[in-house]
């Protein structure tokens, strides 16, 4: 039998560890995958052998068919990252190269957010760590909002959004707590 990672050891017991390293890109990227739920914020652990990110979920009829759920391993391997722009930068881009007052207003802005991420060097150095390394993503789906203090604050966030009155969240969780 093979050596299991002392980390994994730790770890497999915890609902919600905390995290040993702060990565806005990774933290970003698990909340833009459950967008659609309340989520709170992922803990990021790195080690030797890999990164693990912990992230609890509101539970949601649409998470049973969620394919991150099914394989929880984050894989970069064939990504291509300087291809990838945002909405925004999309429009700054084609403004930049199409109109006559945006060109020369952007005319020194020659760098997407992920080639700034790299500095002067190449920037898929920075990013190379993601293509090597295996990122095991841990998802606690958690029925309660109660349960978790941040998914709670985004679970009242995302009702208010809906136009729902605050006392009718109130008696909500209320409700789920007896």
């Amino acid at each position: 039998m093979g050596r299991t990672n002392p980390l994994a050891l730790r770890l497999r017991g915890l609902v919600n560890w905390p995290g040993n390293v702060r990565h806005q890109l990774l933290s970003n990227y698990v909340k833009h995958l459950f967008q659609h739920t309340a989520v709170s914020e992922p803990h990021v652990r790195a080690s030797t052998a890999g990164i693990w990110i912990n992230v609890s979920v509101l539970s949601h009829p649409s998470l049973k068919s969620h394919p991150t759920l099914a394989d929880p391993v984050l894989d970069f391997r064939n990504s291509k990252p300087l291809q990838a722009l945002g909405r925004v930068d999309r429009r700054v881009d084609k403004l930049a190269k199409t109109h006559f007052y945006y060109r020369d207003l952007f005319k020194g802005l020659g760098k997407n957010p992920v080639e700034a991420l790299g500095g002067k060097d190449d920037p898929l150095t920075a990013l190379a760590i993601y293509r090597d390394t295996p990122i095991n993503l841990r998802v606690n789906v958690v029925s309660n909002p109660l349960l978790d203090a941040q998914v709670c604050a985004n679970y009242i966030v995302k009702q208010l959004e809906k136009g729902k009155p605050m006392n009718k969240i109130y008696r909500d969780l209320l409700t789920n707590m007896g």
